[in-house]
């Protein structure tokens, strides 16, 4: 999926690839993706929050998103974070248009690159 998501890039398409990694992932990510423009954003929630959606949605194992909360986001580094926990998905965008459209510099999965990074 990252290496489909980088040749979209390669090629001028903006491409927005929706990740639940934990930390080999992160390694191909930072791989597949190296030498593009990549923003990274962090997307939080709490695991209350996380669970209600669960049971609502009735589609995946109950418990399996607030089993991963405390490994996906640890030693992570983001370009932009929101929080879905008290805010709609439409607010969270909006959110990140606004941030986008302030011309930020993506540096997240460049650091990690770095022989020091958690990735």
């Amino acid at each position: 999926m990252n290496a489909t998501a980088a040749e979209y890039a390669r090629h001028g398409q903006n491409v927005l690839l929706d990740h639940v990694l934990l930390a080999e992932g992160w390694t191909y990510m930072a791989e597949d993706l190296a030498g593009i423009n990549v923003f990274l954003v962090g997307v939080h929630c709490s695991a209350e929050v996380l669970d209600a959606r669960e049971r609502s949605r009735g589609d995946r194992p109950f418990g399996l998103a607030s089993s991963q909360t405390g490994q996906v986001h640890r030693d992570r580094v983001y370009d932009f974070e929101v929080d879905t926990t008290h805010q709609s998905p439409t607010e969270c965008a909006a959110h990140v248009r606004r941030w986008l459209e302030s011309d930020p510099t993506a540096r997240a999965l460049q650091n990690s690159n770095r022989e020091d990074s958690t990735f």
